[in-house]
């Protein structure tokens, strides 16, 4: 079975729809044929599933494994304003990457939900059910921590590497930290 391929031309990001902006110079920088597309997803895949035990308990599980999604170091270039006024540009910040989008990934994920619950019969049209969920069963645990040092770079004129840089300001620092196991009751009457 053979692949079709296609040449990428700047500002294409490979797929449909309205992706890099045409001319933008993450279209010339880093964005290769072999690089991820623009709107390059994690791969999430679900599994569910179900049994009744005897004396009416009914147990539910539901398993998400979640891949890690796609990431590149980028810098915010603010030009000098004297450059830009001598050559008619506006002065406004551009996002630039600095590696191939879809360099790096973020960590992958593993979760297992539970339920547990059973129906009692109270009188002709009164029911009763107990509900117990296990949300993270398994106490997963998932943190981020931010790589991208990039943050903003100020060039004093153009073409040179002088100028200042500033880090990002979340560099180096856990920006999400997920792994709670959490275990709730429910009690419901219907009548």
């Amino acid at each position: 079975m053979g692949q079709s391929h296609r040449q990428r031309r700047p500002g294409d990001s490979g797929g449909p729809g309205p992706l890099s902006l045409p001319l933008s110079p993450n279209a010339f920088v880093n964005v290769g044929a072999d690089a991820a597309l623009d709107l390059d997803r994690p791969f999430t895949a679900r599994l569910l599933a179900s049994y009744r035990f005897p004396l009416g308990f009914d147990l539910t599980a539901l398993f998400t494994h979640t891949s890690g999604a796609p990431w590149a170091r980028s810098v915010t270039i603010f030009p000098p304003e004297a450059w830009a006024a001598a050559n008619g540009a506006l002065s406004y910040p551009v996002s630039v990457t600095l590696e191939p989008p879809g360099t790096r990934r973020l960590e992958a994920t593993n979760v297992l939900d539970a339920r547990l619950d059973k129906d009692f019969t109270l009188g002709v049209r009164s029911r009763l059910r107990l509900t117990l969920d296990v949300l993270n069963l398994l106490g997963s645990r998932s943190r981020i921590l931010e790589g991208n040092d990039a943050g903003a770079w100020y060039p004093d004129q153009e073409g040179s590497g002088l100028g200042r840089r500033v880090l990002a300001p979340a560099f180096n620092l856990y920006t999400r930290a997920l792994g709670t196991r959490v275990v709730q009751a429910t009690l419901s009457l219907r009548f």
